[in-house]
């Protein structure tokens, strides 16, 4: 170089430079200020152009950079958080909707999944909705909520998961939301197990037993008819009285037998 040049080649106010090469070309220097919002310089500093979105300008070194996570270009150009029930990660070229079983409540920051026992059942939302009484969301994440099966419960709001419904009964309706839905082993059953939908689940007392209480859930429950009755079929909530002229003097029988010859018997003997 031999010789440089200042002036305003390009009339925009500032100055440009011309360098006079040594066998070459002179080169002309342009100093071109980008200060329209969401424009920056070409490579060759030539002029300016629009940063492609999610680009934006930044004055520091008058180059595009890519918005923050969860923001993006507005109508002026410059980087904006984006509303609640978005989000837009790096590489996006805008803000989207938080997915089904995610929310953000915020603007600006990136969607979150729901916890168990609430649900987000559409794009966009703001925050998780809590499950009704009888449904309940066992994972994070959730869209819906799935109805407690029978033989089971949810009481409160927000379940993450349904209680069994007690022993001594069973609970015939998927969705319940609460106990009482509960409905007790008829007498003459047991039933030692928690979680049953149906009366199946209600155990028999053998011939020979009964047992008058509804709702039992213990073998126990079932005692041996006493002497001067019977119980000759399964599942009896009270023991027959041996009929006039029979009799059986043992606990637990299932038949009563015949007086003998020249003997009276009176009913329940």
């Amino acid at each position: 170089t031999y010789s440089v040049a200042f002036a305003d080649v390009d009339g925009d106010g500032d100055v440009d430079i011309l360098s006079g090469n040594t066998n070459g070309a002179n080169e002309l220097l342009i100093h071109v200020q980008c200060l329209e919002a969401g424009t920056a310089r070409t490579e060759f500093g030539n002029g300016c152009f629009r940063c492609p979105g999610p680009y934006s300008y930044r004055a520091s070194n008058d180059v595009c950079h890519e918005c923050d996570e969860n923001t993006q270009l507005d109508y002026s150009g410059t980087c904006a958080p984006c509303n609640a029930g978005f989000q837009r990660p790096f590489g996006v070229l805008a803000c989207e909707t938080c997915p089904v079983g995610y929310q953000s409540g915020v603007p600006g920051l990136s969607c979150t999944s729901c916890n168990a026992g609430t649900y987000a059942g559409f794009e966009g939302s703001v925050r998780c909705f809590d499950c009704s009484p009888g449904q309940y969301a066992a994972a994070p994440g959730a869209s819906v909520c799935d109805a407690c099966p029978a033989g089971s419960f949810a009481a409160t709001l927000g379940a993450s998961g349904c209680t069994a419904c007690p022993s001594g009964g069973f609970c015939p309706d998927a969705g319940a939301a609460s106990a009482l839905v509960f409905q007790q082993c008829p007498a003459g059953t047991y039933n030692p197990e928690e979680g049953h939908s149906s009366v199946a689940a209600c155990r028999q007392c053998p011939p020979g037993k009964a047992n008058p209480v509804p709702g039992s859930s213990d073998a126990s429950v079932c005692r041996d008819c006493l002497p001067g009755s019977f119980s000759a079929a399964a599942g009896q909530g009270t023991c027959d009285l041996c009929a006039a002229g029979t009799f059986t003097p043992e606990y637990g029988s299932t038949a009563c037998q015949s007086c003998t010859g020249g003997s009276y018997c009176i009913e329940g003997a």
